[in-house]
């Protein structure tokens, strides 16, 4: 009995610490330059106001690992070990947009909010054969640009995967609002003047 303690005390304190796991200085510097060459290339065609709002989930996501990437590589392993948890993220970007960290089911709540009118608006014309409003979209996110005017969209993040010299680093960026999404993702190097944005691929898609 205990043994059997003792192991549960083990497993609990290697959960814990697992769930402390933070994101470094130098991660935070590879996610704002990938987030600034993201939305750069997001928004190439259309001129961004300085006060258009980002928003960034409160906790890296589960990244997919699409980019061609030699199998288990080491960058390749390190990003699949380090995305088999989340980690919570702090407003230590450095990026030339107005942005906000914000807890996913804050932000569903908000997008439910406006689905649940916009389907009950939708049934009473259908009962009063009325024309049907909206888009093939759905409805506009309407309680979002309430409480953040200007919303361009919200991000979430990957956590980087590093090779084993660390030289080398992947991560995945992902964008969503309520007329598209889209997925990049970047080999970023180690050069003498800092980490350097290298090949990208993904792309965006409406709806």
């Amino acid at each position: 009995m205990r043994l059997a303690v003792s192991a549960m005390v083990l497993l609990f304190a290697a959960q814990c610490g697992l769930a402390q796991v933070s994101i470094t200085k130098e991660e935070y510097g590879i996610y704002s330059l990938v987030v600034r060459e993201f939305i750069r290339d997001m928004m190439k065609d259309v001129s961004i106001s300085p006060t258009t709002h980002v928003l960034i989930l409160s906790k890296t996501g589960v990244g997919e690992g699409t980019m061609p990437l030699p199998k288990q590589s080491s960058v390749d392993v390190s990003f699949a070990n380090r995305n088999r948890i989340a980690v919570p993220i702090e407003p230590a970007f450095e990026i030339n947009l107005k942005y906000s960290i914000v807890d996913e089911k804050e932000l569903k709540d908000l997008v439910a909010k406006d689905e649940a009118k916009f389907n009950d608006e939708q049934e009473r014309r259908r009962k009063a054969n009325m024309p049907l409003i909206g888009s093939v979209c759905g409805p506009r996110w309407e309680s979002v640009y309430e409480r953040y005017p200007e919303f361009l969209g919200y991000i979430r993040l990957s956590r980087i995967g590093f090779s084993r010299d660390h030289r080398t680093a992947y991560v995945e960026v992902r964008m969503t609002n309520e007329v598209f999404s889209g997925t990049m993702n970047y080999v970023v190097k180690w050069t003498r003047s800092g980490w350097q944005t290298g090949p990208s691929g993904g792309g965006f898609g409406v709806c």
